[in-house]
């Protein structure tokens, strides 16, 4: 049998967790979805054109991958949590709505779970609206005239085809990489936000420093503002889900850590912020940079971090897991 698309990997993936009754590891997840649909060997060591030929470049893998990120905006899967509340890299549970969905599928006889099934999640219906808002005001910023389309030549067409189709990755890619910081460890955001800021031209590495430390009013992040160390930047970052967004309090305790001869702060979070912690921001007369998480991954993006460039001649971009591992 040969591979399967990633939408009909889903309903595979559910069942294996839900048998599973617990945490699995993504080895193990890959195998035993290769031999429920019985998938041969030739075909499970099929991998992506122009890519090397090692295990996270298999199709199989990649179809899994695409599978299991869909069923996590749905929140019917996630990371298992350890002790210390972080999350646990390289596993995957069944959640309790996970379990709940896979009961009214097979009360009904659902044979595949397609993007419209996907909305009888909440959260799933929740990260559409988000994307929705995002293309419509990626629309109303642009300036072409759609009254001349009949005009175009077919190079034309051919171009916005590709801008389209380009769009559409890079949105992939900005949810792939809010939901690798999800899973990660929260200090995580913070290591990022230092290399982030580097890659940025705010100081170099060996200026930058982790703090965290007990009375440090909030600040997980300082970056000298430049090579020579003129002047210093505090980093303030919240590992926040989408539906967890900053307040004005937030800004304002985050303004008080300006004192002190700093007088400039990033705050950073992966959800966004209120209309109001936005005008809290403004208050500060530019000093302190609001980034939310749509910003974030677009940064991340823009400056390659975390990511890798693929798929030559392409150069398409993807998550480079080896990063998150390792930082």
């Amino acid at each position: 049998m040969s591979i399967p698309s990633g939408h009909r990997l889903r309903l595979p993936v559910l069942q294996i967790l839900s048998e599973a009754e617990g945490e699995v590891y993504i080895d193990d997840l890959d195998n035993a979805v290769c031999d429920k649909l019985g998938i041969s060997q030739e075909e499970r060591e099929k991998y992506l054109p122009g890519r090397p030929q090692t295990k996270p470049y298999t199709v199989a893998r990649n179809r899994i991958r695409f599978a299991c990120l869909s069923l996590k905006l749905a929140d019917w899967i996630q990371a298992p949590e350890t002790k210390e509340g972080n999350k646990k890299r390289g596993y995957t549970i069944i959640t309790d709505e996970g379990r709940k969905i896979l009961q009214k599928i097979e009360e009904e006889g659902v044979e595949v779970i397609n993007d419209k099934y996907l909305e009888n999640s909440k959260a799933y219906r929740e990260h559409l609206e988000r994307k929705k808002a995002r293309a419509q005001s990626e629309s109303e910023n642009s300036t072409r005239d759609d009254s001349e389309d009949s005009e175009d030549s077919a190079d034309d067409n051919l171009i916005e085809k590709m801008e389209k189709v380009y769009k559409a990755i890079q949105n992939n890619l900005q949810e792939e990489i809010l939901q690798k910081i999800m899973e990660s460890e929260p200090k995580l955001l913070e290591k990022l936000s230092i290399k982030l800021m580097n890659k940025m031209g705010y100081g170099e590495k060996v200026t930058s420093e982790h703090t965290g430390k007990a009375g440090d009013g909030g600040v997980d992040a300082i970056v000298k503002e430049d090579t020579l160390g003129l002047g210093v930047i505090n980093i303030q970052t919240k590992r926040y889900t989408a539906d967890n967004v900053i307040q004005p309090a937030a800004i304002r305790e985050f303004s008080g850590t300006l004192r002190s001869g700093v007088n400039k702060g990033v705050f950073i979070t992966t959800s966004s912020f209120t209309k109001g912690a936005k005008e809290e921001a403004k208050l500060s007369n530019g000093q302190i940079i609001l980034i939310d998480g749509e910003e974030l991954a677009r940064l991340m993006i823009k400056h390659e971090v975390g990511i890798k460039n693929t798929r030559e001649p392409m150069n398409i971009q993807e998550v480079d897991d080896d990063y998150f591992e390792d930082l």
